[in-house]
């Protein structure tokens, strides 16, 4: 064979279109002691597939693959808790920096201590009631006002109670203009029987 042939049927072979026909005298070709250097690698490739065909799999395979997915799963397992645990405690230590710096709770505005001094305590405990005073004074105002409205709205249904029953009232009022219509249809019959 041609060296040129040989070139077109590797170049095949690469492409997928050889037979297995052309296949075998390219592996015939191939499988010679003296091959030309720019087929020494080709060479190679078929030695290559041919070690790989005779290769077959022990019985353990399998086993090996299934203990060293199951390996590969508890792995993954064990990361995924061990970052939930890091999570919540990252989570837990970013809520107290929080409250710590984002309160006052823990921050005293005012230095608290004892006083010797009866007449400086008092007046002391005083300043501090009329603070709180003044604070619940300030809350209560808007109830205050709340009651107020209620109390103006409570008035106004007493009222109303009394214009209903005013209301009730004026019912044999409507008796009256009933029996008034009544008289003068009658005098109207009476008059009308009267002329003739």
């Amino acid at each position: 064979m041609k060296l040129h042939e040989i070139e077109l049927l590797i170049e095949k072979f690469y492409n997928g279109e050889t037979s297995l026909a052309e296949e075998e005298i390219l592996k015939d070709y191939l499988n010679r002691e003296t091959v030309p250097e720019q087929f020494i690698a080709v060479k190679q490739y078929f030695h290559l597939l041919q070690d790989e065909k005779e290769l077959e799999l022990d019985d353990a395979f399998d086993e090996k693959i299934l203990r060293s997915l199951e390996k590969d799963e508890l792995q993954t397992n064990s990361f995924k808790i061990w970052t939930y645990r890091l999570s919540g405690v990252a989570a837990a230590i970013l809520l107290l920096i929080m409250v710590w710096f984002g309160t006052d709770l823990l921050q005293p505005r005012e230095v608290y201590g004892t006083i010797s001094d009866p007449s400086l305590a008092f007046l002391e405990t005083r300043k501090a009631m009329d603070e709180v005073s003044k604070k619940l004074n300030k809350g209560l105002q808007p109830a205050e006002t709340t009651v107020q409205k209620i109390d103006k709205n409570v008035k106004r249904a007493g009222e109303l109670k009394k214009m209903n029953q005013a209301l009730e009232k004026t019912k044999g009022l409507r008796k009256i203009d009933q029996a008034s219509d009544l008289l003068k249809s009658i005098s109207k019959v009476y008059v009308s029987y009267g002329d003739s």
